[in-house]
């Protein structure tokens, strides 16, 4: 009779361990996922607020015009991150996750910096080059794997 009880008292302590593996797993996928989404959003919000002071950023038209390919060049490379999160691609990488959401939240960061602090317009391309370029390419590289490769992490 100890033996039987023995033996029940490690099942259920396994399968508390694999339901507390289980948890935090999901615990992680339930918070990266968020963050990389408002995370991303931030960061396109932030871009909008380029377009919204181009004027108090540089005066000359040509460097408005280089200013704004920056941006736009941006946008697009989020939408390409909004198709791969949205479209279930990348959704559950955490490594790629991680990496937006840093990458992410320094471009929020050198933005706001960006525009309020006056900073010459080519800087921009050095928030673009960390920022978007970056996530951007990772992203393109990921959603081709999947498709082309039929490499599902899931």
């Amino acid at each position: 009779a100890s033996s039987v009880s023995i033996i029940l008292q490690f099942s259920c302590f396994t399968k508390q361990k694999t339901f507390s593996k289980k948890h935090t797993k999901m615990g992680l996928e339930n918070r990266l996922v968020p963050l990389r989404f408002f995370a991303s959003l931030g960061h396109f919000i932030s871009i909008m607020l380029i377009f919204s002071n181009k004027e108090n950023i540089t005066s000359n038209s040509n460097d408005q015009t280089n200013l704004l390919a920056a941006a736009w060049i941006s946008i697009i490379f989020i939408a390409i991150e909004f198709i791969g999160l949205f479209g279930g691609f990348t959704l559950f990488h955490h490594t790629n996750n991680k990496l937006y959401i840093t990458v992410h939240l320094f471009g929020v960061i050198g933005i706001a910096l960006f525009v309020g602090l006056k900073w010459p317009f080519w800087s921009y391309w050095f928030i673009f080059l960390i920022c978007s370029l970056i996530s951007g390419t990772v992203e393109i590289i990921s959603i081709i794997k999947i498709i082309i490769c039929q490499t599902r992490k899931y």
